[in-house]
């Protein structure tokens, strides 16, 4: 339900649901050995009402609980700024290459580590998650510490000024 339904999704359910009740409508008027033809027409109002009761609750359940939704949308474009603001720390801070930076985008301990720091900056730190440990997760001359140590530095910075303050 992240994205909202399109009349396209209404229409195949109703195709679906047609095709369904033509093929029982069919098997019965085989098995019976004769095709009611009121009796299809009574039967066409399914695929009809179906469609239109999934619309309706598909629409209630949307108006009821839009907020859990929003929400996530909202983490989700923080982030996104987050790691905007810190990927650019990282290139000017930094001489990595652009195959450095793709090894980093595809390094799932260095994404992990990136999740956790901005965990820290949205909640602080906990037991688990400080900064000391995070900038040892790494060996010192490798190009995850060093880009690391520039996100975690560029955390301290945003904690300390409103991160709202910062160009986009």
């Amino acid at each position: 339900m992240n994205k909202k339904k399109g009349i396209q999704y209404y229409l195949k359910i109703f195709v679906y649901a047609t095709i369904a009740v033509v093929l029982f409508a069919s098997v019965d008027g085989l098995s019976s050995g004769g095709f009611d033809f009121s009796f299809f027409l009574t039967l066409m109002v399914a695929p009809v009402a179906f469609t239109l009761f999934l619309f309706l609750f598909d629409t209630i359940i949307e108006l009821v609980v839009p907020k859990r939704f929003k929400q996530r949308n909202v983490n989700k474009d923080e982030y996104s700024d987050f790691l905007k603001i810190v990927n650019r720390e990282v290139e000017t801070k930094t001489e990595l290459s652009i195959e450095d930076f793709r090894r980093l985008r595809d390094s799932e301990r260095f994404q992990k580590s990136i999740r956790q720091a901005f965990k820290i900056f949205k909640d602080g730190e906990t037991k688990e998650v400080t900064y000391d440990y995070l900038s040892k997760k790494f060996k010192k001359d490798s190009r995850e510490f060093i880009a690391l140590d520039v996100v975690l530095k560029e955390v301290k910075k945003l904690k300390e000024n409103s991160w709202k303050d910062y160009q986009i």
